[in-house]
């Protein structure tokens, strides 16, 4: 399964592509929403795990909510399953991360193999009820 992962955090990027590589995902990654699209674009992942903060940029809406509207606008996206990361459990940031298009969220720390399931699930087109954790 092919998985893009976005995050502004290096080290996160490199565990998240090592961990995923380890259980035979195809891994791509991007530290932004600019760059994430022009992936997304160039070879569609199948699922996109994306961090919901990101260092702001000047001028630029940069951040998980803002890549799940631009997927979910985007013709030919409809069906990437989009899963948001995130260590904020506010019951309001969670619902803010489904109302922008995300599938699901999974909150820091994270069973590692309960995120490969729903990786999994969102991959094969499961699980796309808008749920979340």
């Amino acid at each position: 399964m092919r998985i893009l992962v976005v995050d502004d955090h290096l080290p996160t990027l490199e565990l998240m592509r090592l961990t995923l590589t380890s259980f035979g995902h195809s891994v791509s990654s991007a530290t932004g929403v600019v760059e994430a699209l022009e992936l997304a674009d160039t070879d569609p992942p199948d699922v996109i795990l994306s961090d919901l903060t990101f260092s702001s940029i000047t001028g630029q809406e940069q951040d998980g909510h803002a890549l799940a509207r631009a997927v979910r606008s985007r013709p030919g996206h409809e069906s990437i399953g989009l899963l948001a990361i995130t260590g904020v459990v506010s019951p309001s940031e969670l619902q803010a991360a489904i109302d922008s298009g995300f599938d699901g969220v999974v909150v820091k720390p994270f069973d590692l193999e309960s995120l490969i399931e729903r990786i999994d699930a969102l991959g094969h087109g499961l699980g796309r009820g808008r749920s979340d954790q």
